[in-house]
């Protein structure tokens, strides 16, 4: 047994989170929360995550708002699969009983470390999410309000792809309604040995975007992309209702812009920022030819998009 993280109670009491083996052969270890007094005699003990076949948590944090309630987040593995380990958020009562829980995750290893709530009951993880593929770890925030429901998910980095390991290990709320988190950097792999290791803070504000509207962020789980091959533009020709796609979340600074057959620009359309899929209506323009560009960055994709009566 481990006794990871606590948190004082209303009743002046403490909330103590952290693992214990589990009470089954298909569970390695599970999560607990145990309320002891002042004189550390045990109030109730209570188990969360149950079904899951290992259970981390790394921390809990009194909720605000209606009602005395707290949060574990952490990192769990759903069986004996490495690969299938997302983070999660419970939510309990005052006496242990799980309000609800929420894993989160998108084809990749996760973790909540830290967490903090707000005046709204909202609350604010941080942690680290893992590319699979290349090994690698983006920073990592999301916010669920009271009833679990998501209100923001974005990853970080401290450069346009992640470096090695990085991580936010604690959150904090600031006065102004923003966030500031704090973790650590590890440049680049040089045969197979990290390097310097760096200390890293990320203030962002109460979407979670460190930069104005998040242009130049790293936003959602998927990382935004601007592949050529995989943009796809549909039905075509179509009566105007058509259809941009990407195998990834589009970026942030993604343009998409209609030019008439002789190169005047007809309409600025909205852009899919942080979508693998947004869909226009332009059947008020005449049935012709146009050509539609879509951009981000220094690179364009332009298609002929045929509009038909």
């Amino acid at each position: 047994n481990s006794a990871i993280g606590a948190v004082f109670t209303d009743d002046g009491n403490i909330i103590a989170t952290g693992q214990t083996e589990g009470l089954t052969s298909m569970q390695d270890m599970t999560g607990y929360n145990v309320k002891i007094n002042d004189n550390g005699s045990t109030i109730w003990q209570s188990l969360h995550e149950e079904d899951a076949y290992f259970v981390l948590p790394w921390a809990i944090v009194k909720g605000a708002g209606e009602g005395e309630h707290y949060y574990n987040v952490g990192q769990l593995c759903v069986d004996d699969d490495i690969f299938d380990c997302p983070a999660y958020v419970t939510k309990t009562d005052n006496n242990g009983a799980v309000l609800w829980q929420k894993h989160v995750s998108d084809s990749r290893v996760a973790a909540f470390l830290g967490a903090t709530s707000t005046n709204k009951g909202d609350i604010v993880t941080a942690g680290l999410s893992m590319d699979m593929h290349t090994e690698r770890d983006w920073g990592w925030m999301a916010s669920f309000n009271s009833i679990g429901e998501e209100k923001f998910n974005r990853l970080y980095s401290k450069g346009a792809q992640p470096l090695g390991n990085q991580t936010f290990y604690k959150v904090v709320r600031l006065p102004d309604g923003g966030y500031l988190a704090g973790g650590s950097t590890w440049e680049k792999y040089i045969d197979n040995i990290q390097n310097v290791q760096k200390a890293w803070l990320v203030r962002v504000d109460s979407n979670g975007c460190s930069t104005p509207n998040c242009i130049g962020d790293i936003v959602g789980v998927d990382v935004p992309t601007f592949v050529d091959n995989a943009v796809k533009l549909y039905p075509n020709p179509s009566n105007g209702l058509v259809t941009i796609s990407n195998n990834q979340v589009f970026a942030p600074d993604t343009k998409v812009e209609l030019y008439d057959n002789i190169g005047r620009l007809v309409r600025q359309l909205p852009s899919p920022n942080g979508k693998k899929m947004m869909s226009y209506d332009v059947t008020d323009l005449p049935a012709q030819m146009y050509i539609l560009n879509i951009s981000s960055g220094a690179k364009t994709k332009s298609y002929k998009l045929t509009i038909i009566p």
